[in-house]
């Protein structure tokens, strides 16, 4: 990790040397330049303290540090300095987070070892140079995350706007009694440095909008959709940007007992011509056509609770196991689409995987949600929707 020309502007030194070793891997090392008081009674060493004074008076400097200053607030944070060269009035140095005693440092090729067998260490290299978007990391984005992070998948970029909250603990990763109120992405992040501390994360903490949605698939391979089901919104965003760079699009909802998933590919159907948002009027009209898109043949209609779903409230049923289903099978297709290699059947082809039914469907939607059969859904639901809201 590099600070340079920051240290000098901490108001609290302690604490960032602390935050800042927090997230240091054991054996990672720190490089800053900190400035140092003048100490000789010169002309330069004057107009170098007047320029500190201004600079304090502007808010840009906080203070100066002797060098000895300097090594106590390093060992005092926990650091052990391996090199120091003072030029000047500015001191360099490089500290270390000590290694932990009896753990060895972090090794790629071992921590990924196990994986070999099923992926040859000329595809481990490629996935772990290889970048996957995670829009959402609530219920199935957080999973998602980890799952393929153990993949040793090298690149995410990851967006979230929410905090973890009570209701989150039946099925979200990163949900427990320690991160309540914490930043989704800032505990997902962490996370994922837990599994592979050499990750490169891209962090888009207000989640995805049209803003920043360029730089958020900037250099991506596969986007997963990780959003809240009922965020039709930021999905609109999400894949017609996808679909305007060519980036396949992969999602798997946690439907009832099953898993429902879905790829979309440069070249083959697009998004909005297989889901036809169009033929609804409403947000909740397009919820729907959604929900019937992803799931078609609707195995969980013979067990779910169609009183505990409300589209308006943005409200549904969800469970831990299914959770867990949808990292497996989109991880599955991620790892097809990076290797090319298998057999990806994108849209209009659609599956679900319902372990309470033992059941297993696949099928092909021509026209997407614009076939008969499916508008007729569509027209039934709304209608027994609209029915039971009055």
């Amino acid at each position: 990790m590099n600070i340079a020309n920051a240290f000098h502007c901490f108001p609290d030194p302690d604490v960032a040397l602390r935050e800042i070793r927090r997230v240091l891997v054991p054996g990672g090392t720190l490089a800053m330049n900190v400035l140092l008081f003048p100490q000789k009674h010169s002309l330069l060493s004057r107009i170098a303290n007047a320029i500190n004074r201004w600079g304090k008076r502007k808010g840009i400097l906080y203070t100066p540090y002797t060098a000895e200053e300097v090594r106590a607030l390093m060992t005092k944070a926990g650091f052990v300095i391996r090199e120091e060269q003072i030029s000047g009035h500015c001191h360099f140095v490089v500290a270390e987070r000590p290694p932990v005693e009896g753990v060895p440092t972090f090794d790629f090729d071992r921590a990924f070892s196990r994986n070999q067998g099923l992926v040859s260490p000329l595809e481990q290299s490629r996935l772990r140079s290889s970048t996957v978007a995670v829009a959402g990391l609530g219920g199935v984005g957080g999973v998602h995350l980890t799952t393929m992070a153990r993949l040793g998948i090298g690149g995410f970029h990851i967006a979230d706007f929410d905090v973890f909250e009570i209701e989150n603990m039946n099925r979200q990763a990163g949900a427990g009694l320690s991160t309540l109120g914490a930043s989704k992405v800032d505990v997902m992040a962490e996370q994922t440095r837990q599994i592979n501390p050499d990750v490169k994360l891209q962090t888009f903490p207000m989640g995805i909008n049209a803003m920043n949605i360029g730089e958020f698939l900037k250099g991506v391979d596969v986007v997963i959709d990780g959003l809240d089901f009922f965020a039709i919104e930021a999905r609109e965003i999400l894949y017609d940007a996808a679909e305007r760079r060519g980036i396949p699009v992969v999602t798997a909802g946690p439907i009832g007992m099953s898993t429902a998933w879905l790829v979309f590919q440069p070249g083959r159907m697009p998004w909005r011509r297989y889901f036809r948002l169009d033929l609804g009027r409403t947000r909740e009209d397009k919820i729907l056509l959604f929900a019937l898109g992803l799931t078609p043949k609707a195995t969980q209609f013979s067990y779910i609770d169609p009183r505990s779903v409300n589209l308006a409230e943005g409200k549904g049923p969800s469970l831990s196991l299914a959770v867990q289903l949808c990292a497996g099978v989109a991880s599955a297709e991620v790892l097809k689409l990076i290797l090319n290699r298998g057999n990806v059947t994108p849209a209009p082809h659609f599956h679900q995987f319902d372990v309470y039914q033992g059941r297993c469907v696949s099928g092909r939607l021509p026209w997407g949600n614009g076939g008969l059969v499916q508008r007729m859904k569509f027209r039934i639901y709304r209608w027994w929707l609209n029915r039971r809201s009055s």
